[in-house]
Order: C-alpha cells, then sequence, then structure tokens
C-alpha cells in the first residue's frame, strides 16, 4: 500500500535546486524523489554527540557568601558590586 502523499512548495537556493536536479538526473530519479530521499537519510542520522564544555573556575581561597539577591544589587549598581568584590577577593586599590 502506498504512503500518503503530501504535495508542498518550497524555497530552494537557486544553486542548490540546480545542484540538486543534476544529482537526481546522475541517478535516474526524480527530482521529488531524490529530496525525499535525501530528507529520509538525513532524518535517520544519529545526532553527533555534544562536546562536553569545561569551564576553568579559580580558588581565592575564601568563601563566596553572597545571595542571588546580593548578586543581582552588585550588578545594578555596578561601583558597589565592584569596590565589595575587589575588597573581598583581591584587587587591592
Amino acid at each position: 500500500m502506498p504512503h500518503p502523499v503530501q504535495a508542498t512548495t518550497l524555497r530552494i537556493d537557486k544553486a542548490l535546486y540546480q545542484r540538486a536536479k543534476a544529482a537526481a538526473a546522475a541517478q535516474g530519479v526524480t527530482l521529488t524523489r531524490f529530496i525525499e530521499q535525501s530528507l529520509q537519510e538525513k532524518l535517520e542520522q544519529k545526532p553527533a554527540p555534544r562536546r562536553e564544555i569545561k569551564l576553568h573556575t579559580f580558588d581565592s581561597g575564601r568563601p563566596f557568601n553572597y545571595s542571588p539577591e546580593e548578586l543581582k544589587q552588585m550588578a545594578v549598581d555596578t561601583d558597589y558590586g565592584l569596590e565589595l568584590l575587589d575588597s573581598n577577593y583581591g584587587q587591592e586599590k
């Protein structure tokens, strides 16, 4: 029993369309069949494994005891936040 067919319109880059049409002709299939096969192959591929991203952190040797609310306030009041962080975590003025 044949599969149901869905008629559609695709907007395809002209150069890509010409390459696909030529490849279909070289394989002796219609452009429709070539596109169906290409889509099927792409959909059957397993996704590439995601590369793990490692973020490096550094220990100042002192605890970082700020609540999320305090950090938000520091972000809003940049001068206050920088002065407080500098005085507690390194940058001596």
